[in-house]
Protein backbone atom coordinates (compact mmCIF):
# COMPACT_ATOMS: atom_id res chain seq x y z
CA UNK A 1 0.00 0.00 0.00
CA UNK A 2 1.44 3.05 -1.12
CA UNK A 3 2.27 5.80 2.22
CA UNK A 4 2.23 9.21 2.17
CA UNK A 5 5.00 11.04 3.22
CA UNK A 6 3.55 11.03 7.41
CA UNK A 7 2.77 7.80 6.95
CA UNK A 8 6.00 6.09 6.16
CA UNK A 9 8.55 8.85 8.44
CA UNK A 10 5.89 7.50 10.97
CA UNK A 11 6.46 3.71 9.87
CA UNK A 12 10.30 3.87 9.75
CA UNK A 13 11.00 5.96 12.77
CA UNK A 14 8.50 3.30 15.01
CA UNK A 15 10.26 0.19 13.15
CA UNK A 16 7.01 -0.80 11.31
CA UNK A 17 7.19 -1.13 7.52
CA UNK A 18 7.13 1.58 5.33
CA UNK A 19 6.55 0.97 1.40
CA UNK A 20 10.00 3.15 0.82
CA UNK A 21 12.95 4.14 3.13
CA UNK A 22 12.19 8.16 3.53
CA UNK A 23 15.49 9.99 1.94
CA UNK A 24 15.93 13.21 3.70
CA UNK A 25 18.02 15.24 1.18
CA UNK A 26 19.58 18.53 1.72
CA UNK A 27 20.42 21.35 -0.52
CA UNK A 28 24.36 21.26 -0.98
CA UNK A 29 25.69 24.52 0.33
CA UNK A 30 25.73 27.51 -1.89
CA UNK A 31 29.16 26.96 -3.21
CA UNK A 32 28.27 23.24 -3.97
CA UNK A 33 25.49 24.22 -5.41
CA UNK A 34 26.89 26.73 -7.96
CA UNK A 35 29.34 24.31 -8.90
CA UNK A 36 27.31 21.95 -9.90
CA UNK A 37 25.61 24.41 -12.18
CA UNK A 38 28.54 25.24 -14.06
CA UNK A 39 29.23 21.09 -14.12
CA UNK A 40 25.45 21.01 -15.70
CA UNK A 41 22.79 21.01 -13.05
CA UNK A 42 19.76 23.26 -14.06
CA UNK A 43 19.92 26.31 -11.75
CA UNK A 44 15.69 26.00 -11.89
CA UNK A 45 15.51 22.69 -9.86
CA UNK A 46 16.07 21.70 -6.14
CA UNK A 47 18.61 18.91 -5.53
CA UNK A 48 15.97 16.21 -4.98
CA UNK A 49 14.40 16.93 -7.95
CA UNK A 50 17.33 16.63 -10.03
CA UNK A 51 18.67 13.47 -8.69
CA UNK A 52 15.03 12.08 -8.86
CA UNK A 53 14.38 11.69 -5.17
CA UNK A 54 11.71 14.17 -4.79
CA UNK A 55 8.90 11.21 -4.27
CA UNK A 56 10.70 9.66 -1.34
CA UNK A 57 11.90 12.91 -0.20
CA UNK A 58 11.11 13.03 3.39
CA UNK A 59 9.38 16.18 2.98
CA UNK A 60 9.22 17.53 6.83
CA UNK A 61 8.25 20.86 7.83
CA UNK A 62 10.12 22.82 11.07
CA UNK A 63 7.91 25.12 12.95
CA UNK A 64 10.35 26.98 14.48
CA UNK A 65 13.49 29.08 13.89
CA UNK A 66 16.77 30.40 15.60
CA UNK A 67 20.01 32.15 14.27
CA UNK A 68 23.05 30.18 13.86
CA UNK A 69 26.45 31.53 14.95
CA UNK A 70 27.96 33.97 12.24
CA UNK A 71 24.32 35.36 11.07
CA UNK A 72 21.91 37.75 11.19
CA UNK A 73 18.70 37.34 12.79
CA UNK A 74 15.90 36.93 9.90
CA UNK A 75 12.91 35.09 10.86
CA UNK A 76 10.52 33.15 8.66
CA UNK A 77 6.91 34.40 8.78
CA UNK A 78 5.48 31.12 9.08
CA UNK A 79 8.38 29.88 11.92
CA UNK A 80 8.17 30.51 16.23
CA UNK A 81 10.73 32.51 16.63
CA UNK A 82 13.44 30.73 19.81
CA UNK A 83 15.63 33.16 19.34
CA UNK A 84 16.82 35.91 21.27
CA UNK A 85 14.09 38.83 21.15
CA UNK A 86 15.59 41.16 20.51
CA UNK A 87 18.52 39.57 18.66
CA UNK A 88 21.76 41.03 19.30
CA UNK A 89 23.08 43.82 16.63
CA UNK A 90 23.99 42.39 13.74
CA UNK A 91 27.29 44.39 12.82
CA UNK A 92 29.98 44.19 10.96
CA UNK A 93 33.29 45.81 13.50
CA UNK A 94 36.48 45.91 11.22
CA UNK A 95 36.54 44.77 7.25
CA UNK A 96 39.77 44.52 5.00
CA UNK A 97 40.12 42.48 1.71
CA UNK A 98 40.48 39.67 3.39
CA UNK A 99 38.94 39.08 6.76
CA UNK A 100 36.12 40.26 8.76
CA UNK A 101 35.01 40.92 12.09
CA UNK A 102 32.04 40.85 13.19
CA UNK A 103 29.27 40.01 15.91
CA UNK A 104 26.02 37.78 15.27
CA UNK A 105 22.54 38.20 16.26
CA UNK A 106 23.47 35.63 19.22
CA UNK A 107 25.91 38.21 20.36
CA UNK A 108 29.35 36.52 19.56
CA UNK A 109 31.82 37.99 18.13
CA UNK A 110 34.17 36.49 15.41
CA UNK A 111 36.43 36.68 12.59
CA UNK A 112 36.27 35.08 9.21
CA UNK A 113 37.24 35.28 5.84
CA UNK A 114 35.35 38.45 3.56
CA UNK A 115 35.10 35.21 0.58
CA UNK A 116 33.04 33.07 2.58
CA UNK A 117 30.31 35.95 3.73
CA UNK A 118 30.44 38.72 1.21
CA UNK A 119 27.80 37.22 -1.06
CA UNK A 120 26.21 35.43 1.46
CA UNK A 121 26.96 32.45 3.30
CA UNK A 122 28.76 30.39 1.14
CA UNK A 123 28.82 27.05 2.69
CA UNK A 124 31.04 26.17 6.09
CA UNK A 125 33.01 29.11 6.95
CA UNK A 126 36.28 28.78 8.75
CA UNK A 127 36.05 31.24 11.94
CA UNK A 128 38.09 32.36 14.98
CA UNK A 129 35.90 32.85 17.92
CA UNK A 130 36.74 35.77 19.62
CA UNK A 131 34.16 36.75 22.48
CA UNK A 132 30.89 35.52 23.24
CA UNK A 133 28.09 37.14 25.48
CA UNK A 134 27.90 34.92 28.70
CA UNK A 135 30.99 35.15 30.74
CA UNK A 136 29.93 35.77 34.36
CA UNK A 137 26.75 35.07 36.25
CA UNK A 138 25.13 38.37 35.47
CA UNK A 139 25.55 38.24 31.81
CA UNK A 140 23.45 34.97 31.92
CA UNK A 141 20.91 37.21 34.07
CA UNK A 142 20.77 39.98 31.29
CA UNK A 143 20.45 37.53 28.48
CA UNK A 144 17.54 35.85 30.17
CA UNK A 145 15.87 39.13 29.34
CA UNK A 146 15.70 38.10 25.18
CA UNK A 147 14.13 34.38 25.95
CA UNK A 148 11.11 35.36 27.35
CA UNK A 149 8.63 32.75 26.15
CA UNK A 150 5.73 34.68 26.28
CA UNK A 151 6.61 37.29 23.80
CA UNK A 152 3.79 37.61 21.68
CA UNK A 153 6.27 38.67 18.94
CA UNK A 154 7.57 34.58 19.11
CA UNK A 155 4.39 33.36 17.09
CA UNK A 156 3.68 34.24 13.33
CA UNK A 157 1.09 36.28 13.13
CA UNK A 158 -0.73 34.37 11.41
CA UNK A 159 -0.64 31.54 13.17
CA UNK A 160 -4.56 30.27 13.74
CA UNK A 161 -4.45 29.83 9.42
CA UNK A 162 -1.10 27.45 9.87
CA UNK A 163 -2.73 25.50 12.43
CA UNK A 164 -5.56 25.04 10.50
CA UNK A 165 -3.18 24.25 7.61
CA UNK A 166 -0.95 21.88 9.95
CA UNK A 167 -4.13 20.02 10.98
CA UNK A 168 -5.24 18.82 7.26
CA UNK A 169 -1.13 17.74 6.74
CA UNK A 170 0.03 14.44 5.11
CA UNK A 171 3.48 15.61 5.64
CA UNK A 172 5.79 15.06 8.87
CA UNK A 173 5.98 18.13 11.33
CA UNK A 174 8.65 18.84 13.68
CA UNK A 175 10.49 21.27 16.07
CA UNK A 176 14.51 21.54 15.52
CA UNK A 177 15.59 23.18 18.98
CA UNK A 178 18.69 23.99 20.47
CA UNK A 179 19.86 21.06 22.84
CA UNK A 180 21.02 22.23 26.69
CA UNK A 181 25.06 22.03 25.60
CA UNK A 182 24.76 23.83 21.79
CA UNK A 183 22.29 26.41 24.01
CA UNK A 184 25.16 26.85 26.57
CA UNK A 185 27.67 26.62 24.21
CA UNK A 186 26.46 29.71 22.02
CA UNK A 187 26.57 31.72 25.14
CA UNK A 188 29.86 31.11 26.87
CA UNK A 189 31.74 29.61 23.73
CA UNK A 190 32.99 26.23 24.24
CA UNK A 191 36.09 26.74 25.82
CA UNK A 192 34.39 28.43 28.77
CA UNK A 193 31.42 25.95 28.95
CA UNK A 194 33.72 22.82 29.25
CA UNK A 195 35.81 25.23 31.76
CA UNK A 196 32.50 25.69 33.80
CA UNK A 197 31.31 22.46 33.65
CA UNK A 198 34.46 21.26 36.01
CA UNK A 199 34.48 24.56 37.88
CA UNK A 200 31.03 25.96 38.30
CA UNK A 201 28.81 22.62 37.40
CA UNK A 202 25.47 24.99 39.23
CA UNK A 203 26.12 27.87 36.99
CA UNK A 204 26.15 25.56 33.96
CA UNK A 205 23.04 23.48 35.08
CA UNK A 206 21.31 26.94 36.12
CA UNK A 207 21.82 27.76 31.79
CA UNK A 208 20.64 24.08 30.77
CA UNK A 209 17.90 23.65 32.63
CA UNK A 210 16.84 27.19 31.86
CA UNK A 211 17.29 25.91 27.89
CA UNK A 212 14.04 23.54 28.80
CA UNK A 213 12.13 25.71 31.08
CA UNK A 214 12.45 28.27 28.29
CA UNK A 215 11.27 26.03 25.17
CA UNK A 216 8.90 24.47 27.22
CA UNK A 217 7.58 27.88 27.74
CA UNK A 218 7.43 28.83 24.10
CA UNK A 219 6.25 25.76 22.80
CA UNK A 220 3.51 25.04 24.96
CA UNK A 221 0.84 26.88 23.15
CA UNK A 222 2.33 25.03 19.81
CA UNK A 223 1.89 21.84 21.16
CA UNK A 224 -1.44 22.10 22.87
CA UNK A 225 -2.67 23.16 19.35
CA UNK A 226 -1.65 20.54 17.46
CA UNK A 227 0.64 17.15 16.99
CA UNK A 228 3.59 17.31 15.96
CA UNK A 229 5.45 14.41 14.37
CA UNK A 230 9.07 14.39 15.92
CA UNK A 231 11.44 16.61 17.65
CA UNK A 232 15.27 17.37 16.86
CA UNK A 233 17.70 18.46 19.93
CA UNK A 234 20.69 19.92 18.38
CA UNK A 235 23.53 18.88 20.23
CA UNK A 236 26.85 18.59 18.85
CA UNK A 237 29.40 17.82 21.54
CA UNK A 238 31.93 15.14 19.79
CA UNK A 239 34.63 14.72 17.52
CA UNK A 240 35.21 11.68 15.98
CA UNK A 241 37.84 9.71 18.49
CA UNK A 242 34.66 10.83 21.63
CA UNK A 243 32.56 13.26 23.22
CA UNK A 244 33.89 16.33 24.84
CA UNK A 245 32.44 15.41 28.08
CA UNK A 246 31.70 11.98 30.29
CA UNK A 247 28.39 10.52 30.82
CA UNK A 248 28.69 10.92 34.58
CA UNK A 249 28.80 14.61 34.07
CA UNK A 250 26.38 14.68 31.14
CA UNK A 251 23.52 13.15 33.43
CA UNK A 252 24.59 15.07 36.29
CA UNK A 253 24.75 18.47 34.83
CA UNK A 254 22.60 18.16 31.37
CA UNK A 255 20.19 15.54 32.89
CA UNK A 256 17.14 16.99 34.13
CA UNK A 257 16.92 19.41 31.53
CA UNK A 258 16.49 16.35 29.10
CA UNK A 259 14.12 14.53 31.27
CA UNK A 260 11.79 18.00 31.10
CA UNK A 261 12.19 18.28 28.10
CA UNK A 262 11.33 14.64 27.26
CA UNK A 263 8.42 14.51 29.62
CA UNK A 264 6.56 17.84 28.33
CA UNK A 265 7.07 16.58 24.45
CA UNK A 266 6.24 12.82 25.62
CA UNK A 267 3.20 14.62 27.14
CA UNK A 268 2.26 16.30 24.13
CA UNK A 269 1.97 13.39 22.15
CA UNK A 270 5.37 13.49 20.66
CA UNK A 271 5.90 10.11 19.21
CA UNK A 272 9.64 10.70 18.35
CA UNK A 273 12.46 12.68 19.63
CA UNK A 274 16.16 12.84 18.01
CA UNK A 275 19.09 14.18 19.73
CA UNK A 276 21.58 15.14 16.65
CA UNK A 277 25.37 14.54 17.17
CA UNK A 278 27.93 15.08 14.89
CA UNK A 279 31.08 12.92 16.07
CA UNK A 280 31.27 9.78 17.97
CA UNK A 281 29.20 9.73 20.88
CA UNK A 282 29.13 5.65 21.44
CA UNK A 283 30.54 6.59 25.43
CA UNK A 284 26.95 9.19 26.01
CA UNK A 285 24.93 6.35 24.55
CA UNK A 286 24.34 5.79 28.27
CA UNK A 287 21.76 8.97 28.22
CA UNK A 288 19.35 6.82 26.43
CA UNK A 289 18.86 3.58 28.76
CA UNK A 290 18.58 7.19 31.47
CA UNK A 291 16.58 9.31 30.26
CA UNK A 292 13.17 7.85 28.95
CA UNK A 293 11.73 8.73 25.49
CA UNK A 294 15.52 10.06 23.58
CA UNK A 295 16.43 8.67 20.65
CA UNK A 296 19.72 8.98 19.22
CA UNK A 297 20.58 10.49 15.80
CA UNK A 298 24.15 10.10 15.22
CA UNK A 299 26.29 11.72 12.05
CA UNK A 300 29.97 10.69 12.25
CA UNK A 301 32.06 12.73 9.52
CA UNK A 302 35.89 11.93 9.40
CA UNK A 303 38.14 9.75 9.31
CA UNK A 304 37.25 7.40 11.86
CA UNK A 305 38.65 3.75 13.29
CA UNK A 306 36.27 1.80 12.93
CA UNK A 307 31.83 1.82 11.90
CA UNK A 308 30.08 2.32 14.72
CA UNK A 309 28.52 0.01 16.26
CA UNK A 310 24.83 1.10 15.30
CA UNK A 311 23.37 -2.93 14.96
CA UNK A 312 24.94 -4.31 18.07
CA UNK A 313 23.62 -1.30 20.19
CA UNK A 314 20.29 -1.68 19.20
CA UNK A 315 19.27 -4.17 20.99
CA UNK A 316 20.28 -2.53 24.36
CA UNK A 317 18.62 0.88 23.45
CA UNK A 318 15.60 0.15 21.42
CA UNK A 319 13.38 0.13 24.16
CA UNK A 320 14.05 3.95 24.81
CA UNK A 321 14.88 4.66 21.04
CA UNK A 322 12.58 4.97 17.52
CA UNK A 323 15.04 5.38 15.54
CA UNK A 324 18.90 4.30 15.38
CA UNK A 325 21.75 4.87 12.11
CA UNK A 326 25.27 5.85 11.95
CA UNK A 327 26.95 7.50 9.28
CA UNK A 328 30.68 6.88 9.17
CA UNK A 329 33.62 7.91 6.49
CA UNK A 330 36.45 5.95 6.16
CA UNK A 331 38.57 4.55 2.81
CA UNK A 332 36.84 7.18 0.82
CA UNK A 333 33.67 5.82 1.77
CA UNK A 334 30.24 6.27 3.33
CA UNK A 335 28.78 3.13 5.26
CA UNK A 336 25.31 3.54 6.48
CA UNK A 337 24.20 1.02 8.80
CA UNK A 338 20.29 1.39 8.92
CA UNK A 339 17.50 -0.73 11.14
CA UNK A 340 14.11 1.37 11.08
CA UNK A 341 15.85 4.39 9.94
CA UNK A 342 15.58 7.79 7.88
CA UNK A 343 18.44 8.08 5.81
CA UNK A 344 19.92 11.58 6.01
CA UNK A 345 22.80 12.95 3.43
CA UNK A 346 24.29 15.89 3.90
CA UNK A 347 25.88 17.30 0.93
CA UNK A 348 29.07 19.01 2.66
CA UNK A 349 32.29 18.22 -0.21
CA UNK A 350 32.90 20.47 -2.57
CA UNK A 351 34.36 18.21 -5.40
CA UNK A 352 31.91 15.16 -4.23
CA UNK A 353 30.59 12.80 -6.70
CA UNK A 354 28.41 9.14 -6.32
CA UNK A 355 27.22 10.70 -3.18
CA UNK A 356 23.53 9.42 -3.54
CA UNK A 357 22.52 6.19 -2.15
CA UNK A 358 19.99 3.44 -4.14
CA UNK A 359 16.94 3.22 -1.88
CA UNK A 360 16.95 -0.21 -0.94
CA UNK A 361 13.77 -1.09 -0.01
CA UNK A 362 14.76 -4.25 2.27
CA UNK A 363 17.10 -1.88 4.19
CA UNK A 364 20.07 -3.59 3.84
CA UNK A 365 23.79 -1.97 4.49
CA UNK A 366 24.96 0.41 1.73
CA UNK A 367 28.32 2.03 0.49
CA UNK A 368 28.41 5.21 -1.24
CA UNK A 369 31.86 6.35 -2.86
CA UNK A 370 33.08 9.61 -2.01
CA UNK A 371 35.44 11.88 -4.22
CA UNK A 372 37.40 13.64 -1.02
CA UNK A 373 38.06 17.67 -1.77
CA UNK A 374 41.44 18.21 -2.80
CA UNK A 375 41.50 22.30 -2.03
CA UNK A 376 44.36 23.82 -0.53
CA UNK A 377 44.02 24.79 2.77
CA UNK A 378 44.34 28.33 3.97
CA UNK A 379 46.62 30.00 6.07
CA UNK A 380 45.04 30.15 9.66
CA UNK A 381 44.97 33.87 10.93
Amino acid sequence: MKMNARERFLETALFGKPDKIPLRLREPRPATRMRWITEGMPANLSTAEYFGFKECALQSVNITYFPGEGFESKPSKESINIGPIPPFEHKIIREDKRYRIWIDSLGITQLGFVDDWKNGWMGFATRTFIDFPVKSYEDFLNIKRRYNPNDPKRYPKNWNELVKSYRRRDYPLCATIRGPFWWTRDMMGLKRLLLNMRREPKFVKEVMDFCAEFHIGVLHKALDEIELDYIVLSEDMAYKKGPMIGPSMMKEIMGSAYADLAKFFREHGVKVIFVDNDGNIEKLVILANSTKGLSLRLYTWGLIDRVAPAQENAASINANCSAVYTLTLKDNKTRISHKGIIITVSVMVLNASSIIPPLYADRKPISIPIKLPTTPARTPV
